[in-house]
This record gives structure tokens, C-alpha cells and sequence, in this order.
């Protein structure tokens, strides 16, 4: 069936939501802010398996590399676009709006879970500049 996997990964997604959602009151700070960091460094690391699953090939019992320019193109392009509308700054203005709007007491805040997000989009931000600088 076509889709199917979409089907499972939304569900799986909103399940993990409501649970986070009602066990999330009764964890600490601390450990919040730890799974996070953890959750966007599995995120990476699965994004760069990905990547890198055409990137690296065996042919004839010999590792080979495969199209690693254009993933370093990609990057490069992808930060020079970023600097160039600066989306840090966007994302900023977008989170300072969403700290002003009421929110429904008794929820994760929609502030708080973007802030979890823009911690994840910090740490991706330097793990990649610390790959061009490893370069």
C-alpha cells in the first residue's frame, strides 16, 4: 500500500506527542533538556546514515566513495542561503511571538516546545561547523 510507512510515522508521531504530553509534568528540567540534546543527536546521526548510505559503496570487496562534493555543496549552499535571509534571526522573532500568545495551562507550553527545538537546531548548526572545521 502506498503511503503506509507516512501512515505509521504520523501515528507514531502523534502517539509519542500525547505521551510526552502527560509524562512530560513529571520529569525535571534537567532530563528534559538532556533527552532533547540526545533526541537531535540520534536526528543527525540518522540524517548523516542516510546521506552517507550512497555516499559510501563496496565494489569488489573495497570500500569506495560515491558524490561526497555534492553533499558538501549542498551544505555549503544551504548555510550561505541561511546567512543570507538569516534564519536564526526569523526563528528568534518567530520564538519571541510565540512567548507573548496565551497558552492553555496545563500543556507543554507551544513556547517551550520551540525552544526544545531551537536548542536542536543550535546543536545541528554546530555539529556542522565542526565538521567543515575538521575538514
Amino acid at each position: 500500500m502506498i503511503g503506509l510507512g507516512t501512515v505509521i510515522n504520523m501515528g507514531l508521531i502523534i502517539g509519542g506527542s500525547i505521551i510526552g504530553l502527560t509524562c512530560g509534568r513529571f520529569m525535571k528540567d534537567n532530563l528534559k533538556q538532556t533527552l532533547m540534546v540526545v533526541c537531535g543527536i540520534i536526528v543527525l546521526l540518522l540524517g548523516m546514515s542516510g546521506a552517507m548510505q550512497f555516499m559510501l559503496v563496496i565494489v569488489n570487496g573495497s570500500l569506495q566513495t560515491t558524490g561526497p562534493l555534492l553533499m558538501i555543496i549542498s551544505m555549503v549552499v544551504g548555510a550561505v542561503i541561511g546567512e543570507i535571509i538569516d534564519l536564526e534571526r526569523w526563528i528568534t522573532v518567530f520564538g519571541d511571538w510565540v512567548k507573548i500568545k496565551p497558552v492553555i495551562q496545563g500543556t507543554l507550553s507551544l513556547r517551550k516546545h520551540l525552544s526544545l527545538h531551537h536548542l536542536r537546531l543550535r546543536l545541528v548548526r554546530w555539529a556542522c561547523s565542526v565538521q567543515f572545521k575538521m575538514d
